[in-house]
């Protein structure tokens, strides 16, 4: 087997079985990247090498949740476990991933400009990594239902989504990071 790469945020606590599962997954798409949390630029999502649309991964917003808010309140009230925000409740894709819960990629995936990281993209790796992705046409595919994180007790003291860098928030960082790659790499364009 080729080898693949699993990197994740640190902040959390994971469900039984989520790496292989997002490993078996990559294995059975060689050519996609497969992450756990997904973002459309445009509100679709377009290969920047071939155009081609894909179909959307679907997220719910957690006030819909209707299986997570009742496990919420079981796990409050009566005592059970906490249950898992499983937030796509439909398989699909993203132009860019996060961390948050997981991601599989292949090294091959990633050339010599992935490791010249600009002063724009340095503070969001989650950005910076999926222009290379979307750059080279590599697809990022997100399953079905699959698990996040449960935030630990200390993920807020200094975390990296409250940072803020020369005066500007993630979302800001965020922002300007995505619009330097899709000038760069004419990717993300509508």
């Amino acid at each position: 087997m080729e080898a693949q790469i699993l990197f994740c945020d640190d902040d959390g606590t994971f469900a039984p079985h989520w790496a292989s599962r997002l490993f078996k997954l990559q294995a059975q798409r060689p050519r996609e990247a497969v992450a756990a949390y997904v973002r459309s630029v445009n509100g679709y999502v377009a290969n920047a090498v071939t155009g081609r649309n894909r179909p959307l991964a679907w997220q719910i917003p957690i006030a819909w949740d209707v299986p997570y808010r009742l496990g919420r309140l079981m796990f409050k009230y009566l005592g059970m476990p906490h249950p898992w925000r499983r937030p796509f409740f439909r398989a699909g894709y993203g132009d860019i991933f996060f961390g948050v819960g997981g991601v599989v990629v292949r090294p091959e995936f990633f050339d010599e400009i992935a490791f010249d990281v600009p002063a724009e993209a340095w503070a969001v790796d989650d950005i910076w990594l999926s222009a290379q992705l979307a750059r080279r046409g590599i697809p990022v595919y997100c399953p079905f239902r699959h698990p996040l994180p449960m935030a630990l007790a200390h993920a807020d003291a200094s975390s990296l989504f409250d940072m803020t860098v020369n005066g500007q928030d993630r979302q800001m960082l965020n922002r300007a990071a995505a619009e330097y790659c899709r000038d760069r790499f004419k990717i993300w364009v509508n």
